[in-house]
């Protein structure tokens, strides 16, 4: 896959009014005769995701926030009611109360998280049900194959947040989510250089009204950053075979030395067999759990070597512990969060720096 000359043109040039009558009918989602309807690099960008997801329908934007707020936006309307476990992202879940309450829209909150649960919520006018599996940052997983049949049956939209495993390592759509959604910031992008998101469908009429929506709303992602992103998909494979390798030494070690340690990777949840994740091509992603907000903050403050950082899927390994930046303990359990989980995106070093970086954090603190 080679990347197309990046073009940043805010608007095709003409020569005349026949080739620009011409251009401007091209089809939603092929128009690039004006940068907020389409753009080369942005399209291309579509078109290299529409393949990793098998064929779907993909549309980029200009954050993973402004992916939700896209189907929010497009896909609800007044008087329908919306779905949400608690463990789904913080900023999400407040992004949708912000958008229920502006746009007419109620919403629940489940707890617990279970495919039974989410449907127990659901009410005579529930029109979407928005999970992620795994869950940031707990990595809670969900039955996604089972919870998408009983939305079908039900009439229920199910979207899916997938980016803490790629399309490559778990394919949604295939498991029957009716949209994908993804920061492409993170694993996809690769570099920690890139703000981008990206929806996914296979259904014609939500990907028409997305497309509609997108425009409208100006959100459309910038060339560089498609362009960023493409470079980064271009080693995407590569890249998710390293993460994993090195978290699978990580949670070797773990068993070996501190089993008093409970941790989950991204791609051993309860429900990983179920939803088909490949085990060797995944993020690398782990909670820790820690005991307590005190142990979980004394092992971040322990490392040496591994930055704090608020986000996750950059080439380096980086760490974060919500409870060492939230007091509220009550905010932090409305989110199921553990005061004592720590976040850690493995990144693609040598992984026997990696262990040299966190077995004396975790001696420190055993």
């Amino acid at each position: 896959m080679a990347c197309a000359p990046l073009q940043l043109a805010t608007a095709a040039h003409f020569d005349d009014s026949a080739q620009a009558r011409q251009w401007m009918q091209a089809p939603a989602g092929e128009q690039t005769s004006y940068r907020r309807h389409g753009n080369s690099s942005v399209l291309q960008l579509e078109a290299t995701f529409a393949a990793l997801e098998g064929g779907a329908s993909c549309i980029a934007v200009s954050s993973g926030m402004a992916a939700s707020v896209l189907v929010a936006g497009a896909l609800l309307r007044s008087g329908e009611h919306v779905v949400l476990p608690a463990n789904v992202f913080y900023e999400t879940t407040a992004q949708f109360q912000h958008l229920a309450d502006s746009m007419g829209v109620s919403l629940t909150r489940v707890t617990g998280g279970s495919v039974p649960a989410l449907l127990a919520g659901c009410r005579h006018n529930t029109r979407m049900i928005l999970v992620e599996s795994p869950a940031n940052p707990g990595l809670a997983t969900l039955d996604l194959r089972t919870l998408a049949a009983a939305c079908h049956l039900r009439g229920i939209l199910l979207v899916v947040d997938n980016t803490l495993l790629t399309p490559l390592a778990q394919n949604v759509l295939d498991l029957g989510a009716h949209i994908s959604l993804y920061s492409l910031s993170k694993h996809l992008a690769g570099h920690g250089d890139v703000m981008g998101g990206m929806v996914c469908t296979r259904h014609p009429e939500l990907h028409q009204s997305l497309v509609a929506w997108r425009t409208c709303a100006g959100n459309a992602l910038d060339p560089f950053s498609a362009w960023l992103a493409l470079r980064g998909l271009r080693t995407l494979a590569l890249r998710l075979r390293r993460h994993a390798a090195n978290a699978h030494a990580i949670a070797a070690m773990l068993r070996r030395q501190f089993a008093w340690l409970d941790w989950t990777g991204a791609w051993n949840g309860a429900d990983a067999r179920r939803n088909r994740v490949r085990t060797r091509l995944h993020t690398g992603l782990m909670a820790l759990r820690f005991a307590n907000r005190g142990q979980g903050g004394a092992f971040v403050d322990a490392l040496q070597d591994i930055p704090v950082l608020p986000s996750f899927g950059n080439p380096e390994t980086g760490v974060f512990h919500y409870g060492g930046v939230v007091e509220d303990a009550d905010a932090l359990a409305a989110c199921e969060i553990p005061a004592g989980l720590v976040r850690l995106s493995v990144g693609i070093e040598d992984p026997r720096d990696l262990l040299a970086a966190l077995v004396p954090a975790l001696r420190r603190v055993s």
